[in-house]
Protein backbone atom coordinates (compact mmCIF):
# COMPACT_ATOMS: atom_id res chain seq x y z
CA UNK A 1 0.00 0.00 0.00
CA UNK A 2 1.13 3.55 -0.62
CA UNK A 3 -0.21 4.73 2.75
CA UNK A 4 2.60 5.21 5.28
CA UNK A 5 2.35 2.88 8.25
CA UNK A 6 -0.19 0.60 6.58
CA UNK A 7 1.04 -2.96 6.29
CA UNK A 8 -1.77 -4.31 4.13
CA UNK A 9 -3.25 -7.78 4.51
CA UNK A 10 -0.14 -9.77 3.54
CA UNK A 11 2.12 -8.15 6.13
CA UNK A 12 -0.64 -8.17 8.74
CA UNK A 13 -0.69 -11.95 8.20
CA UNK A 14 3.11 -12.16 8.53
CA UNK A 15 3.05 -10.20 11.80
CA UNK A 16 0.31 -12.51 13.11
CA UNK A 17 2.52 -15.51 12.29
CA UNK A 18 5.39 -13.88 14.19
CA UNK A 19 3.23 -13.38 17.27
CA UNK A 20 1.69 -16.86 17.36
CA UNK A 21 2.77 -18.96 20.35
CA UNK A 22 1.60 -22.24 18.87
CA UNK A 23 3.88 -24.16 16.50
CA UNK A 24 3.44 -23.34 12.83
CA UNK A 25 3.90 -26.14 10.32
CA UNK A 26 3.79 -25.27 6.63
CA UNK A 27 3.65 -27.74 3.77
CA UNK A 28 4.84 -26.63 0.33
CA UNK A 29 4.13 -28.11 -3.05
CA UNK A 30 4.54 -26.54 -6.46
CA UNK A 31 5.96 -23.06 -6.94
CA UNK A 32 6.28 -20.91 -3.78
CA UNK A 33 6.74 -17.41 -5.21
CA UNK A 34 7.22 -14.12 -3.34
CA UNK A 35 5.38 -14.20 -0.06
CA UNK A 36 4.84 -17.92 -0.68
CA UNK A 37 8.55 -18.27 0.07
CA UNK A 38 9.10 -15.44 2.56
CA UNK A 39 6.25 -16.50 4.86
CA UNK A 40 8.13 -19.76 5.38
CA UNK A 41 10.67 -17.74 7.37
CA UNK A 42 7.99 -17.35 10.06
CA UNK A 43 7.10 -21.05 10.27
CA UNK A 44 8.59 -23.32 12.88
CA UNK A 45 8.80 -26.35 10.62
CA UNK A 46 8.47 -26.52 6.84
CA UNK A 47 7.79 -29.74 4.96
CA UNK A 48 8.43 -29.53 1.21
CA UNK A 49 7.39 -31.88 -1.54
CA UNK A 50 10.33 -32.93 -3.72
CA UNK A 51 8.84 -30.99 -6.63
CA UNK A 52 8.54 -27.73 -4.66
CA UNK A 53 10.39 -24.67 -5.97
CA UNK A 54 11.18 -21.43 -4.12
CA UNK A 55 11.41 -18.07 -5.89
CA UNK A 56 11.13 -14.52 -4.57
CA UNK A 57 10.66 -12.54 -7.85
CA UNK A 58 11.07 -9.13 -6.19
CA UNK A 59 14.23 -8.11 -8.04
CA UNK A 60 12.75 -9.11 -11.41
CA UNK A 61 9.77 -6.84 -10.75
CA UNK A 62 12.00 -3.91 -9.63
CA UNK A 63 10.71 -4.37 -6.08
CA UNK A 64 12.46 -5.03 -2.77
CA UNK A 65 12.20 -7.95 -0.31
CA UNK A 66 9.38 -8.18 2.22
CA UNK A 67 8.29 -10.07 5.34
CA UNK A 68 11.65 -9.50 7.04
CA UNK A 69 13.39 -11.63 4.41
CA UNK A 70 16.25 -9.17 3.87
CA UNK A 71 17.23 -9.74 7.51
CA UNK A 72 16.21 -13.36 8.07
CA UNK A 73 17.45 -14.98 4.84
CA UNK A 74 21.13 -14.03 5.34
CA UNK A 75 20.98 -15.21 8.98
CA UNK A 76 19.19 -18.45 8.11
CA UNK A 77 20.72 -19.59 4.83
CA UNK A 78 23.85 -17.44 4.57
CA UNK A 79 24.57 -14.26 2.67
CA UNK A 80 25.47 -15.93 -0.64
CA UNK A 81 22.33 -18.06 -0.70
CA UNK A 82 20.23 -15.07 0.33
CA UNK A 83 21.76 -13.11 -2.56
CA UNK A 84 20.79 -15.94 -4.92
CA UNK A 85 17.15 -15.45 -3.92
CA UNK A 86 16.99 -11.69 -3.36
CA UNK A 87 19.50 -10.34 -5.89
CA UNK A 88 20.04 -12.93 -8.63
CA UNK A 89 16.41 -14.08 -8.61
CA UNK A 90 17.35 -17.77 -8.64
CA UNK A 91 14.80 -20.50 -8.08
CA UNK A 92 15.72 -23.06 -5.41
CA UNK A 93 14.77 -26.71 -5.61
CA UNK A 94 13.34 -28.45 -2.56
CA UNK A 95 16.63 -30.28 -2.08
CA UNK A 96 18.60 -26.99 -2.15
CA UNK A 97 16.14 -25.43 0.30
CA UNK A 98 16.61 -28.42 2.62
CA UNK A 99 20.42 -28.22 2.49
CA UNK A 100 20.29 -24.46 3.17
CA UNK A 101 17.92 -24.81 6.12
CA UNK A 102 14.90 -23.08 4.57
CA UNK A 103 12.90 -26.29 4.98
CA UNK A 104 13.13 -28.98 7.66
CA UNK A 105 11.92 -31.96 5.67
CA UNK A 106 11.82 -32.88 1.98
CA UNK A 107 9.40 -35.70 1.17
CA UNK A 108 8.01 -37.43 -1.92
CA UNK A 109 5.11 -35.44 -3.37
CA UNK A 110 2.57 -38.19 -2.66
CA UNK A 111 3.53 -38.20 1.04
CA UNK A 112 3.40 -34.44 1.69
CA UNK A 113 -0.05 -34.18 3.31
CA UNK A 114 0.42 -37.32 5.39
CA UNK A 115 3.89 -36.30 6.63
CA UNK A 116 2.79 -32.74 7.48
CA UNK A 117 -0.25 -34.05 9.36
CA UNK A 118 1.90 -36.57 11.26
CA UNK A 119 4.30 -33.77 12.24
CA UNK A 120 1.38 -31.68 13.51
CA UNK A 121 0.10 -34.64 15.55
CA UNK A 122 3.58 -35.13 17.00
CA UNK A 123 3.75 -31.47 18.07
CA UNK A 124 0.23 -31.56 19.53
CA UNK A 125 1.24 -34.42 21.79
CA UNK A 126 3.88 -32.26 23.50
CA UNK A 127 3.40 -29.93 26.45
CA UNK A 128 1.57 -26.78 25.27
CA UNK A 129 3.24 -24.67 27.95
CA UNK A 130 6.72 -25.92 27.08
CA UNK A 131 5.95 -25.38 23.39
CA UNK A 132 4.86 -21.79 24.04
CA UNK A 133 7.91 -21.00 26.17
CA UNK A 134 10.27 -22.67 23.71
CA UNK A 135 8.83 -20.62 20.84
CA UNK A 136 9.17 -17.44 22.90
CA UNK A 137 12.80 -18.24 23.67
CA UNK A 138 13.59 -18.99 20.04
CA UNK A 139 11.80 -15.85 18.86
CA UNK A 140 13.58 -13.67 21.42
CA UNK A 141 16.87 -15.23 20.39
CA UNK A 142 16.44 -14.07 16.79
CA UNK A 143 15.81 -10.44 17.68
CA UNK A 144 12.10 -10.35 16.89
CA UNK A 145 11.99 -6.58 17.44
CA UNK A 146 14.67 -6.11 14.78
CA UNK A 147 12.66 -8.31 12.41
CA UNK A 148 9.48 -6.32 13.03
CA UNK A 149 11.36 -3.09 12.34
CA UNK A 150 12.85 -4.59 9.16
CA UNK A 151 9.39 -5.65 7.98
CA UNK A 152 8.18 -2.07 8.39
CA UNK A 153 11.22 -0.67 6.53
CA UNK A 154 10.81 -3.19 3.71
CA UNK A 155 7.09 -2.37 3.47
CA UNK A 156 7.89 1.33 3.16
CA UNK A 157 10.36 0.74 0.32
CA UNK A 158 8.16 -1.93 -1.29
CA UNK A 159 5.23 0.52 -1.39
CA UNK A 160 7.46 3.23 -2.83
CA UNK A 161 8.75 0.88 -5.54
CA UNK A 162 5.31 -0.60 -6.26
CA UNK A 163 4.06 2.76 -7.50
CA UNK A 164 7.22 3.66 -9.44
CA UNK A 165 7.34 4.16 -13.20
CA UNK A 166 9.89 1.35 -13.47
CA UNK A 167 7.56 -1.22 -11.88
CA UNK A 168 4.61 0.06 -13.93
CA UNK A 169 6.60 -0.47 -17.15
CA UNK A 170 7.67 -3.98 -16.11
CA UNK A 171 4.08 -4.90 -15.25
CA UNK A 172 2.79 -3.50 -18.56
CA UNK A 173 5.37 -5.57 -20.50
CA UNK A 174 4.46 -8.65 -18.49
CA UNK A 175 0.73 -8.21 -19.00
CA UNK A 176 1.09 -7.48 -22.72
CA UNK A 177 2.95 -10.83 -23.14
CA UNK A 178 0.06 -12.66 -21.46
CA UNK A 179 -2.49 -11.53 -24.10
Amino acid sequence: TREAGSAGPALTFIKALMALDKPIVMAVQGQATGIGTTMLLHADLVVAAESARFFTAFIDLALVPEAGSSLIFPALIGRQNAARLLLAGDTLTADEALRMGLVAYCVPDAELAERAAALCEKLCAKSPTSMRYSKQLMRDGIRSQAIAEQIDREAELFGERLFSDEVRQIMERFLSRKK
